[in-house]
């Protein structure tokens, strides 16, 4: 099925029930279907009030896919004549949104007078934005009223077009009222006793999600956004909501006394959760066989297409965050209640093994979220060239492929447009190939190809290929995001990190703090694929020192193209100080001091180079360009 690019340009999907199937039986997970779109919250929590209010408006207006640009035209012309976002090309959202933030500082600037207090100016500035927020989206669910369907898998509104989806397991769990939620209807998809598990801990999850505040759950979200331990989040969430709610603690206590067996119903929703399948090291990178030809090859591969595959992606992550964050509440919250909840063996699982586990999957699942609805940016062209030159020093292949006319909203977008969509349709063939032959068309492929493209943004795996194309794409502030929300807790991939974080910033300007990462990521050549093979160009057998000395020589290479040789030089010193002296490869980091050192008009140390070079050739050509600089110079 082909989309059609101008009906769905501002393309959302719906929440809405689980939907059973012809003769009145709910179907098996997999088959149901769903209409998803995260819909906007009717007002802003406002979780402190010392943060930066206009901040907090912006992020929530201009997250990408929530509110079309039509809307917000619509809500800004209230306050003065529209703009006409069709002449400003790529920078029609952000023009958009310098446009807002300029009307609601005048309205701001009208009503606040020198008497004022500085509570009061605050007041009034929540007031401005908090009244812009509501008129978006008034106009915003306006737009939304249904005028008909298309085909029984999208329903055509006024403004956009939502697609109808399959769901999976975990969202039948979030979503499916509990009165339906029944052990027969998952045991085919995850077996019978993963179904029981789930279905035992529904309803106390239920109730955790209905008693949650909105302001409580915004504030989870941005302390873990500001790497607070999820963990301490729960603990306290636990604590306030048992304290404020007696009525809760009694129905939280009623059914954990009557679980026979809490710790299999939560290792139950912990292993659904995995999006590594707990294999984590089975998510790399590989030669995955040539990607499915025909149709198929073509499939979702347009604007559209990456729009709808990495809308799922973000409702995936929504949904399972949210599961993960009352997961980590109940367990907090039954470590509180009486003993008679847990038994001694049951309160020690949770706190030596479920808990942490459970904090590991819900700073994953922010983190893809992140992905998920991290803005694009547009890279210059002189940007792109950039990163083909570095890639070419460290021969790691050519430059990542961007769509030359789509304009995606996301990261994932782009990727998925990119290398990525590729990726994901090659991972997903084997396992679709026979459903496709029976059963062709775009809804059989979106739901794979949306967890595909997932597990290739799991941190929690050796999988480098979504960081290492946001780097080479110029992906710059999404990368520098991604990495510091992974830094506190995630061990894989944590060196590679570093030195793709190096490079970023490197060509962002910050090139002290990218010498630092560089540095910093040179032991991971012993025990990372990423560095040691692709980057340091090592096999099975090669030394470790070798390894080191050719991975300061690739990093001293790309300091020197971005013009900065003192830092070069610093590198290459720190690659003698880890080396072995009798090393034969240490021959070259000595000629690379030796020659920055001359650069630098540091004589004394340029000789002393040229002395501990163990290769006697090598000393010859420093010393005849030391004799002729000393010369030169006189």
């Amino acid at each position: 099925m082909n989309f059609k690019e101008d009906i769905v340009d501002a393309f959302q999907l719906l929440y809405a029930a689980v939907e059973g199937g012809e003769d009145g039986q709910q179907e098996p997970p997999g088959l149901c279907s769903v209409v998803l779109e995260p819909m906007p919250e009717k007002e802003v929590p406002i979780t402190d009030p010392f943060l930066d209010l206009r901040e907090v408006y912006l992020r929530e207006l201009f997250v990408p896919n929530r509110f079309s640009a039509h809307t917000l035209r619509k809500a800004l012309g209230i306050y003065r004549r529209s703009i006409d976002l069709a002449s400003l090309g790529d920078r029609g959202m952000a023009r958009l949104q310098e446009e807002v933030e300029a009307a609601l500082r005048d309205e701001v600037e009208a009503r606040v007078t020198s008497a004022l207090s500085e509570e009061e100016v605050m007041q009034v500035t929540h007031e401005v934005w908090a009244t812009f927020y509501s008129h978006t989206l008034q106009y915003h669910q306006v737009g939304q009223k249904p005028v008909g369907v298309v085909g029984g898998v999208g329903v055509v509104r006024k403004q956009v077009v939502s697609w109808v989806r399959p769901v999976d397991v975990v969202e039948v769990m979030v979503l499916l009222p509990l009165e339906e939620l029944q052990v027969g209807m998952l045991a085919s998809v995850v077996g019978e006793d993963t179904a029981s598990g789930l279905v035992s801990l529904a309803r106390p999850l239920r109730l955790l999600h209905q008693a949650l505040p909105p302001e409580q759950a915004a504030a989870f979200s941005l302390d873990l956004y500001h790497l607070q331990p999820p963990d301490c989040l729960a603990e306290a969430l636990a604590s306030s909501l048992l304290a404020h709610d007696p009525v809760l603690s009694a129905a939280l206590t009623r059914h954990l006394t009557s679980l026979p067996g809490i710790t299999s119903a939560l290792w139950a929703y912990l292993h659904a959760l995995q999006l590594d399948l707990g294999l984590p090291d089975a998510l790399a990178q590989g030669d995955n066989g040539a990607c499915p030809g025909g149709a198929v090859a073509g499939l979702l591969a347009g604007r559209a297409g990456a729009a709808v595959v990495g809308a799922v992606v973000g409702q995936v992550a929504h949904v399972r965050f949210q599961l993960c964050r009352e997961l980590l509440v109940l367990q907090q919250a039954a470590l509180q209640l009486p003993q008679s909840c847990l038994s001694v063996d049951a309160s020690a699982t949770i706190r030596s093994t479920l808990l942490p586990k459970t904090a590991l999957l819900t700073q994953a699942y922010l983190a893809l979220l992140h992905l998920a609805t991290a803005p694009a940016e547009r890279p210059a062209q002189a940007t792109l060239e950039t990163a083909r030159r570095q890639l070419a020093v460290l021969t790691l292949g050519s430059g990542p492929s961007l769509p030359t006319q789509a304009r995606p909203a996301t990261v994932l977008e782009l990727f998925f447009l990119g290398s990525g969509g590729d990726e994901a349709r090659a991972l997903a063939w084997p396992a679709l190939e026979q459903v496709w032959c029976l059963a062709p068309g775009w809804a059989t492929l979106v739901m794979p190809l949306a967890i595909t493209l997932a597990q290739l943004a799991w941190p929690i795996s050796r999988c480098l290929l979504l960081l290492e194309w946001m780097v080479w794409a110029g992906q710059h502030a999404a990368v520098q995001q991604y990495v510091r929300l992974l830094q506190p807790w995630c061990e894989w991939n944590s060196f590679s990190r570093k030195f793709l974080l190096g490079v970023s910033l490197l060509n962002q300007g910050e090139a002290g703090k990218a010498a630092q990462l560089l540095v910093g990521a040179m032991e991971g050549v012993l025990t990372e694929d990423f560095l040691g093979v692709r980057v340091a160009g090592g096999a099975p057998d090669t030394l470790p020192d070798q390894l080191r000395i050719t991975y300061c020589l690739r990093v001293v290479r790309l300091l020197e193209q971005a013009g900065q040789p003192a830092l070069a030089l610093h590198v290459a010193q720190q690659g003698v100080a880890v080396a072995a002296p009798q090393e034969p490869a240490l021959a070259a980091l000595y000629s690379v001091v030796f020659k920055h050192e001359l650069d630098l008009h540091h004589h004394d140390e340029a000789f002393t180079a040229l002395l501990a070079c163990p290769d006697p050739q090598r000393r010859r050509n420093c010393l005849r360009q030391l004799v002729v600089a000393l010369h030169d110079r006189r």
